[in-house]
């Protein structure tokens, strides 16, 4: 009896051995699979920042801190936006903006515009919509201008291209989830999805052209770039449970066919 028992209790902590051998093997296939997802959809995001959008406007990539803020911030169009031009000069202290009969009726309370010509560009939120015969935006400003210095306010001169932008932005955060396990969660269009859990580390280094004053120099890598600078290519460190991994992308809109 003695004998069976020892030989029970053997055969029970191999199968307990073996058991806890095949958890480990199917959490290690779960967070490399979680990595590969993860990795899919941030160079399809990555690849195509700035497709769609204006030149020598808004930036692609924006680096964010993660402190209950986006990592980062991608921006890109899926389709081309709708485009139209102001009929008659306006400023962000005017907020009313005049743009043809037949296009205000493409605009909705909420929708943010870039509007931009050759010198200068600026973000406005729509807060109301005219009508056919009362052609108008009424805009307020957002936070992205083309100039830091608030003193100076800008003015589009009539034939200023108004582009509409909707769904123009793509964010990732983390978030905590129930299990206390870290989430990576993309934000687009008003909705959220988690790409990725147990994340163990995300990073973001940022290659950038140097300044004109600095010609002379080569592009460098940081991971926190000059406002407004632009950024030639993005190398990402993500680490998913015990599996880490390195990818650099170009965006679209720096590539040499970008349209």
């Amino acid at each position: 009896m003695g004998l069976a028992l020892l030989i029970v209790g053997g055969m029970w902590i191999a199968l307990q051995s073996q058991e806890g051998a095949y958890r480990a093997q199917g959490a290690g296939r779960e967070a490399r699979q979680g990595l590969e997802a993860a990795v899919e959809q941030l160079q399809k995001d990555l690849q195509q920042a700035g497709a769609g959008l204006p030149p020598k406007t808004l930036p692609a990539l924006t680096p964010g801190s993660g402190n209950g803020n986006p990592v980062i911030t991608i921006r890109y169009l899926r389709k081309a936006p709708f485009i139209t031009k102001l009929t008659a000069p306006g400023s962000e202290r005017s907020q009313v903006f005049r743009v043809p009969p037949d296009d205000v009726g493409q605009f909705r309370r909420g929708d943010q515009v870039l509007i931009h010509d050759d010198v200068a560009w600026q973000i406005f939120r729509v807060q109301a919509v005219g009508s056919h015969t009362s052609p108008r935006l009424e805009l307020t400003p957002e936070i992205l201008p083309s100039t830091k210095d608030r003193t100076v306010w800008l003015t589009f001169p009539a034939g200023s291209e108004v582009a509409r932008l909707r769904d123009a932005e793509v964010q990732y955060l983390f978030a905590q989830g129930p299990d206390g396990n870290r989430h990576l969660v993309r934000r687009h269009g008003g909705q959220e999805m988690v790409v990725a859990t147990g994340v163990q580390d995300l990073r973001f280094e940022y290659l950038v052209a140097p300044s004109e004053e600095d010609d002379a120099a080569s592009p460098g890598w940081t991971a926190q770039p000059p406002p407004l600078a632009p950024i030639l290519g993005a190398r990402v460190h993500l680490a998913i449970g015990r599996d880490t991994t390195h990818f650099t992308v170009t965006p679209r809109n720096l590539l040499p066919d970008s349209s």
